[in-house]
């Protein structure tokens, strides 16, 4: 599945869906770098939930008002509503578990 470049004027369209999930990075971040080709898997994975990218570099002021503070940060919506998030590298099998709670709690 596609990957949504995601930016101020399209972020609340974008979390209304059912299921969405944005990647908040940084252009010279190297867990960035690390976490984009796990994320693209799932992404590919699950047609179910809508994935988005943030670049905090680009949408720096709009990221400051969502609060990041770190990057990656990566958070989960259900139906406009935030409902995980995690900052930093992780494995896939770590973030199977946060699509399992997306989905299914």
């Amino acid at each position: 599945m596609a990957i949504k470049k995601i930016i101020k004027e399209n972020y609340q369209e974008f979390i209304a869906s059912d299921y969405a999930v944005i990647d908040f990075f940084g252009t010279h971040c190297g867990p960035c770098k690390m976490l984009a080709p796990i994320y693209h898997e799932l992404a590919d994975d699950l047609a179910v939930v809508n994935f988005g990218t943030m670049c905090t570099d680009e949408e720096y002021d709009f990221s400051k008002e969502l609060n990041i503070q770190f990057v990656p940060t990566v958070r989960f919506y259900r139906n406009g509503q935030q409902v995980a998030e995690f900052s930093g590298y992780k494995e896939r099998k770590e973030l199977n578990k946060f699509m399992a709670k997306l989905l299914y709690e």
